[in-house]
């Protein structure tokens, strides 16, 4: 059908609603600022063109081989067909949606421009559409549809769909990436994160320029693969919005006090916690430091006649320039949770060859992978393996971690307090000569007392501390 016959078909039948003698069906939705209530209508289900630029399906379109198709005519039946398989697929709850619509029918309007085009209502068209197909409805079946008005512009529809996605029909809210893609595409189109954000009912615009920059760690994390991964494989069926959020914070410390290659290691680490089943909040927040060599590696090697067949194959993949001389780590940064092997040609290598290998089982769990030792592993049984050693991985590192904490927690204690009387010299230099100061000079002596009396009794303890005697200093060398 030309643009023009769905025009026509839609005019025909607004024409025809206004002319009933009953009171129309409407619908109100948030559009231009407000609510504003719109007139409903029946069209044939070959009259709607399906809308190719939907946030819903943005994360599978953008790995589609014929992306380039929908892009360039998008009301093409080429490219109306590649929309329809992934609006399918993007459903996360499509049989639910189907099942709704050949017993009850259609129950809440989609949403249509004047020339056709759905904004709101694309899974419902193409099940309506594939129910008929198979004789489960009737050929005469209609879809229901909001119409918005003549001159809605491109901006006006990206941002309706905004806020029509709140809507949670079936339970199948955007899912993260189609999320993260919409705000980004917002932005775009000349909204600020102000305007984005009140149109998403987020507190605060800060949080909206964080989830864009969280789009921008996805697609570094898929590029730090030997085969950069499809931005769709972050999609998952439960919402991970707080690991991103964790990990953007973690990456943005470790780049801002050591570059952005000991950054890029630390995504490495934490992705193949993630590919490896551990995606849980509390689970992620372990996979920090030197833990691929000094925890997985070593649990892996012990996992049974399958772990040591991955750790060979691990092994048989390193190269002569991973066994020269590790550089010297940069002063503390195991304290920091970086990795301090970072700058250590063969721990980044080994961490990259886990990833790989994470990545490739995930990917395709049927496929058989050759090991170095002359058998083979599905990507099923690989990831079985790699699920447990970095569970008693990360387990270690978390241990380790808190046992270190507690080995320098004294140090760090004893710095925070020693800054902190800096500041508090400072602060007095400031007040000494304003006489409005003086009425809380006692309150401020008593704190000091109290200060003091703890000082005494920390040097006390640390007096009484043995520090054991070196094999030099009985030699009395």
């Amino acid at each position: 059908m030309s643009s023009t016959s769905r025009e026509l078909h839609i005019k025909k039948a607004i024409d025809e609603l206004r002319q009933r003698p009953d009171i129309p069906e409407t619908e109100r939705l948030q559009f231009r600022g407000h609510f504003q209530t719109f007139e409903v209508i029946e069209l044939p289900l070959d009259v709607p063109i399906l809308n190719a630029r939907s946030f819903r399906i943005a994360p599978l379109l953008a790995d589609h081989p014929d992306r380039g198709v929908v892009e360039t005519d998008p009301e093409s039946p080429k490219a109306q067909a590649i929309v329809t398989d992934l609006v399918r697929k993007s459903h996360r709850h499509i049989d639910g949606l189907r099942g709704s619509l050949e017993s009850q029918g259609q129950a809440q309007p989609g949403v249509i421009t004047r020339s056709g085009k759905l904004i709101n209502g694309n899974s419902r068209c193409v099940l309506l559409r594939g129910l008929v197909a198979e004789g489960k409805i009737p050929a005469s079946t209609t879809i229901r549809v909001a119409v918005l008005p003549g001159d809605t512009d491109n901006k006006e529809e990206l941002d309706l769909e905004s806020v029509l996605q709140q809507q949670k029909e079936f339970k199948d809210e955007y899912n993260l990436v189609a999320r993260l893609m919409m705000i980004q595409s917002l932005y775009d189109n000349g909204m600020t994160d102000e305007s984005i954000a009140a149109s998403l009912r987020v507190d605060k615009a800060a949080d909206i320029k964080r989830l864009r920059e969280v789009l921008v760690l996805m697609n570094r994390s898929r590029s730090l693969t030997a085969d950069p991964l499809p931005l769709s494989i972050f999609v998952t069926v439960e919402d991970q919005q707080q690991n991103w959020i964790d990990l953007l914070k973690e990456v943005r410390d470790i780049e801002n006090l050591y570059g952005r290659e000991p950054a890029d290691e630390h995504i490495r680490g934490w992705l193949i916690a993630y590919f490896s089943g551990h995606s849980a909040v509390h689970q992620l927040r372990k996979a920090k430091g030197d833990w691929i060599t000094r925890d997985l590696v070593p649990h892996l090697a012990e996992a049974g006649r399958d772990g040591d067949s991955i750790t060979q194959t691990l092994s048989a993949e390193e190269t002569s320039t991973e066994t020269a001389a590790p550089a010297a780590a940069p002063a503390g940064l195991d304290l920091l949770d970086v990795d301090s092997s970072e700058s250590t040609p063969a721990s980044s290598s080994v961490t990259q060859r886990v990833l790989d290998l994470v990545v490739k089982a995930s990917q395709d769990p049927e496929r058989e992978f050759a090991m170095a030792d002359g058998t083979s592993l599905t990507g099923q049984e690989i990831k079985r393996v790699m699920h447990g050693s970095v569970a008693e991985g990360l387990n270690n590192a978390a241990q380790r971690k808190k046992d270190a904490n507690r080995l320098v927690r004294p140090q760090s204690s004893a710095d925070s307090a020693a800054s902190s009387l800096k500041s508090l010299v400072e602060a007095l230099e400031d007040v000494a000569d304003d006489p409005e100061f003086s009425p809380r000079i006692d309150d401020l002596k008593t704190t000091l007392d109290l200060v003091q009396s703890r000082l005494e009794e920390v040097l006390s303890i640390v007096a009484d501390i043995k520090v054991p005697i070196t094999n030099d200093e009985e030699n009395g060398e």
